[in-house]
């Protein structure tokens, strides 16, 4: 089934209400180059920092979708040659910011399925919301939240602070590991998973669903309603020199997941 609704999410979305059956056979190209979108996204594991962008739809807060490859070389070409701000190709308008944090408010994967589609928040040309903070913020606060409540409930001295938190959610797998000096030792290195029950896996459900009604319900770059999270026991890597100090520095990782 053919048909490019234009280039915006609404008219797309209206297609896939008048034949559900048929939406995921629909042909897309993207409005920049006219070569079709990608419908489902690259998985193979890419390289911490190195942008990768393949094909694959990306729908704007505006709710105008193109190639995400396009729409990336488009605005850095504007940003490079006249100084522009990310914006728009259709409508010019500016990709806002979110309040909480201050990061720019980016794209979103277009839908291949009617159940993704169901996950994506209102566009904000249809009355639809800025999350307070983006994703990649709310991960973080959401792990230190965590991370604070087994501080504060850990059941003995040894099980904090060898301990770090991960969360993977569709492709993507996201690690903060934090840092530590546990007596002469720096901790660093994942040793096992830890088993989640009782009153911690109960908390830590509770902020997964958090995210994923927050995710659903406003704009936000990451679909978040498979996130989950996991605990892992850390392991002794080296031992410190005398007087250095480790405190409050962190390692964040961005994988694809294999």
């Amino acid at each position: 089934m053919a048909g490019n609704a234009q280039g915006f999410w609404p008219n797309l979305q209206q297609q896939m209400m008048d034949d559900p059956a048929a939406f995921s056979a629909i042909e897309l190209d993207c409005v920049i180059c006219f070569e079709p979108l990608k419908r489902h996204p690259d998985t193979e594991r890419h390289e911490v920092g190195q942008p990768h962008r393949d094909h694959r739809g990306s729908i704007l807060p505006c709710g105008h979708f193109f190639g995400d490859r396009c729409l990336y070389d488009f605005q850095k070409t504007k940003f490079n040659e006249f100084g522009e701000p990310p914006a728009c190709p259709t409508c010019n308008s500016q990709q806002p910011r979110h309040p909480g944090c201050n990061h720019l408010v980016n794209d979103r994967d277009l839908p291949s399925t009617v159940k993704e589609a169901e996950c994506l928040p209102q566009i904000l040309t249809r009355g639809g919301t800025l999350s307070e903070k983006c994703s990649w913020c709310q991960l973080i606060d959401s792990t230190n939240e965590i991370m604070d409540h087994i501080e504060e409930t850990g059941p003995t001295p040894e099980f904090w602070p060898a301990v770090t938190t991960s969360v993977s959610f569709a492709d993507y797998f996201f690690n903060r590991c934090k840092t530590h000096a546990y007596g002469d030792h720096e901790m660093r290195v994942f040793l096992n998973h830890i088993h989640l029950e009782g009153e911690l896996l109960a908390f830590i459900r509770g902020v997964e669903r958090q995210l994923a009604r927050s995710s659903a319900t406003h704009w936000q770059s990451l679909d978040l309603h498979q996130v989950t999270f996991h605990l892992h026991r850390m392991n002794r890597v080296r031992k410190l020199i005398p007087e250095e100090h480790l405190e409050g520095s962190f390692i964040l990782a961005l994988l694809a997941s294999d």
